[in-house]
């Protein structure tokens, strides 16, 4: 990332022309690399490599690759979090239409496969501030 592309802030319009932006979440504008790895990949392709035909065969949903944000919180437009993949209901989606942009709901399910590398107060700090959950086991 360039310094002038890390020195300032975003919507999450503007996110979405930005031509690396696989390589980031948005978190209250500011442009946050997600590391990812070969096994995370592997993980995910195999996870998702399942969950779709289940999905598609029991006619539960939607299932969506790391590439879908999602705007949790309307108080925070410039927040946007993307799972390793996510799931979305049959009957959730506003006019049953998938949006070309980020969602503005939070998905039924929102997997993140953790690496050996993750800490356990890291992912516990990821997840807070993504979904709001408490922890109280870390500092």
């Amino acid at each position: 990332m360039s310094a002038t592309m890390a020195d300032r802030l975003y919507t999450a319009e503007e996110f979405l022309t930005l031509p690396d932006r696989e390589r980031y979440e948005l978190l209250d504008g500011q442009l946050v690399e997600k590391p990812t790895g070969a096994k995370a990949g592997f993980i995910i392709a195999n996870m998702l490599g399942k969950l779709i035909p289940f999905g598609d065969a029991n006619r539960l949903g939607y299932v969506f690759s790391s590439d879908t944000g999602y705007i949790l919180f309307p108080s925070k437009p410039n927040r946007v979090r993307f799972p390793d993949a996510s799931f979305v209901r049959r009957g959730q989606l506003p006019n049953n239409t998938i949006p070309d942009g980020h969602f503005k709901q939070a998905p039924d399910v929102a997997v993140e496969v953790v690496s050996p590398n993750d800490g356990s107060c890291e992912v516990q700090e990821r997840s807070r501030s993504t979904w709001r959950r408490r922890s109280r086991s870390c500092g």
